[in-house]
């Protein structure tokens, strides 16, 4: 099996943060979000990954290389206007050839991964989708279901009849890429993942499971910060970085290395990047990326902050 990580589009929800990165780097303690994705598919026992990148591409490239640092193997697709998951997915029609695949959105978090899934799909459907129930399903694609799995696909509902939310993983064979060549752009002007869904639903190939765990969309300010929290856990993990005896760290808190910290109050639920510079701030709930300044100033709670970030804000 092979796999797709989606790591385009233009992360309007995450702007302006996202003018600079793609929002697939946005650490999620510590990490890029996209990380786990990649890191999910290797220990599902996927290690050839086509990664579909947008106008960020070189800095994804740059992080990734050839992906072999973290155990894969990956080929670059370049998607030059954001037209849709199911164009992205399309573009990795030569990529896949004949295989099996798995298309992973690069902001989504699983808690327990993808690995029992790959191994079902495997032997099974020729497509499947996963599912999670939300409190707030008017944001995603929703999938209602009937006795005998999945009856109808439909994408962002204004008065959804069902919580089942599609999240952004798809299972899929070779077939979907004639599915896609068959679609017309959505209102959105883009090619809908959830009508290819659709259509294979419709031809009977199209099987489901339900998420293990928790799962998050961090796609938003406030997925980020939820992930986050997520992550960390708990505990206390300083990296080699220089914290003065007056900074209180109150757990879960991760610092990265090359940090300076001093006179500051960390936590719950902070995670600093290497290379930041903290100084006389109280700050819980949030996310410091890599290279920032705070110098005293109001407190921070459930912010991403950045280097763009004046230091006293």
């Amino acid at each position: 099996m092979k796999g797709v990580l989606l790591h385009a589009g233009r992360g309007t929800r995450l702007a302006p943060l996202t003018r600079d990165i793609p929002k697939q780097l946005i650490p999620v303690a510590n990490r890029p979000v996209s990380e786990y994705a990649v890191r999910d598919m290797r220990a599902a026992g996927i290690t050839d990954i086509a990664v579909v990148v947008g106008e960020h591409g070189q800095k994804v490239s740059e992080y990734y290389g050839d992906g072999s640092r973290l155990g894969v193997n990956i080929t670059y697709v370049r998607q030059d206007e954001p037209r849709g998951i199911a164009h992205a997915v399309g573009l990795c029609r030569g990529f896949v050839g004949d295989d099996r695949f798995v298309a992973y959105l690069g902001d989504n978090l699983t808690e327990r991964g993808i690995a029992a899934h790959a191994a079902r799909f495997e032997r099974g459907p020729g497509a499947m989708a996963l599912l999670c129930r939300v409190p707030d399903p008017s944001r995603y694609g929703i999938a209602t279901l009937g006795p005998g799995g999945i009856t109808k696909i439909v994408e962002k509902p204004a008065g959804p009849g069902s919580d089942l939310a599609v999240i952004g993983v798809y299972f899929m064979t070779p077939r979907v890429f004639d599915v896609i060549d068959s679609l017309e752009p959505s209102g959105r002007g883009e090619l809908e993942i959830t009508d290819a869904l659709q259509r294979m639903l419709e031809s009977g190939r199209l099987g489901h499971g339900f998420v293990e765990g928790w799962w998050r969309d961090a796609g938003t300010p406030a997925g980020v910060i939820e992930a986050n929290r997520l992550v960390l856990g708990g505990g206390v993990r300083v990296g080699s970085s220089e914290v003065s005896g007056d900074t209180v760290l109150a757990g879960p808190v991760l610092v990265g290395d090359g940090c300076t910290i001093r006179s500051c109050v960390l936590g719950p639920n902070v995670s600093v990047v290497a290379g930041s510079a903290l100084s006389g701030r109280s700050i819980r709930d949030s996310v410091v990326m890599a290279g920032s300044v705070l110098e005293g100033g109001p407190d921070v709670s459930g912010r991403i902050v950045s280097p763009r970030d004046a230091p006293n804000k």
